[in-house]
């Protein structure tokens, strides 16, 4: 199957947009030795291998995705929204997302923090909530939407600035959590 040029011209927009998205956080949060990237093979190696880390008194927190085929089917699609946070050579969490055709909305689909350390989802679920509102301010999206969130983490969403829970329409069981952006940034 071939690109035709507006999807290819779009993929290139959104490539910019994620960049200026995570240039946006470096100049807003202190990421000290964190480093924004897009995700690439060794992200998606690197939370393959997170699988092991999940024994039988915490598997309850292990996603239930496969990072590789997730990715495989995100990469192509043109408004992808993607963040691989690293700290130096280690992969420190990552997250899959999109912007609606409209730009109604930016939502993060994926999202998983490196489970070998509790210590990292505070600072991961921040960042991503931040990378997520700058996405949907350079979009000009009126919405952020964190889709399928953790049970467990709800609350905590919810103190980094979601509002409450949503069931989605038509889809049985599928619930979001939304946060309606203003015109003013302040990541």
């Amino acid at each position: 199957m071939h690109s035709t040029p507006k999807r290819e011209e779009i993929r290139q927009i959104y490539r910019e947009l994620n960049q200026n998205a995570r240039s946006l956080l470096v100049e807003r949060i202190d990421l000290a030795t964190l480093t924004l990237k897009d995700i690439g093979p060794d992200a998606i190696r690197c939370a393959m291998a997170w699988r092991l880390a999940y024994s039988a008194t915490n598997a309850h927190k292990m996603p239930g995705w496969d990072w590789h085929l997730e990715w495989k089917k995100a990469r192509g699609r043109p408004r992808l929204v993607q963040l691989a946070i690293w700290d130096e050579q280690k992969l420190y969490a990552l997250a899959i997302g999109r912007v609606s055709k409209g730009r109604i909305n930016a939502t993060l689909h994926f999202i998983e923090a490196d489970p070998w350390k509790d210590s990292n989802l505070p600072k991961a679920g921040k960042i991503f909530a931040r990378y997520l509102e700058a996405v949907g301010y350079l979009a000009r999206c009126r919405e952020i939407i964190l889709d399928r969130p953790n049970k467990n983490l709800i609350e905590y969403y919810k103190e980094l600035g979601f509002t409450e829970l949503h069931k989605a329409k038509g889809e049985k069981g599928r619930e979001y959590l939304k946060w309606v952006l203003n015109d003013n940034y302040a990541a």
